[in-house]
């Protein structure tokens, strides 16, 4: 099932900078994040990188009030976009 991301009290801490709320965010879904970012880059660092600037951009848009309604589907999107074009990107290389 998808969870709600995040609580209308959580994201009311994130967006007045409390990081705490957001490290809770990020250790409950990076397994996920790397699991998906690892199926399109068979590569753990490049993997890594593509989990990191998803969570980066999450947080910008969180601060911004932009932040998603349904987190899962969110980041499965995000990651898998953001790891198909470093993939891309690798490829041309």
């Amino acid at each position: 099932s998808e969870q709600v991301l995040p609580s209308k009290c959580d994201e009311v801490e994130v967006q007045a900078g409390d990081l705490a709320a957001y490290d809770d965010l990020y250790q409950e879904y990076y397994g996920l994040a790397i699991t998906i970012a690892m199926a399109v880059l068979d590569d753990q660092v490049a993997a890594e990188d593509v989990v990191a600037d998803c969570f980066v951009e999450l947080l910008a848009d969180i601060r911004q009030g932009r932040g998603p309604d349904i987190f899962g589907s969110y980041l499965r999107t995000r990651v898998r976009g953001l790891a198909q074009n470093a993939r891309a990107r690798a490829r041309r290389q």
